[in-house]
């Protein structure tokens, strides 16, 4: 997938909790290993917008 088209569906989500990740190393089987720091961030972030 072109990076635009991740971008513009982000744009037309609208949704002030969603956020575009952009990962830096790997590709589809690597991504994930690859940008583990990042992920875990991002799982963070996301949990705790949801505690009251």
């Amino acid at each position: 997938m072109d990076m635009s088209h991740a971008e513009r569906n982000n744009q037309e989500s609208n949704s002030p909790k969603e956020r575009l990740a952009r990962v830096p190393k790997g590709k589809n089987n690597t991504i994930f290993p690859a940008n583990l720091n990042l992920f875990i961030v991002a799982a963070k972030e996301f949990v705790v917008g949801f505690v009251p």
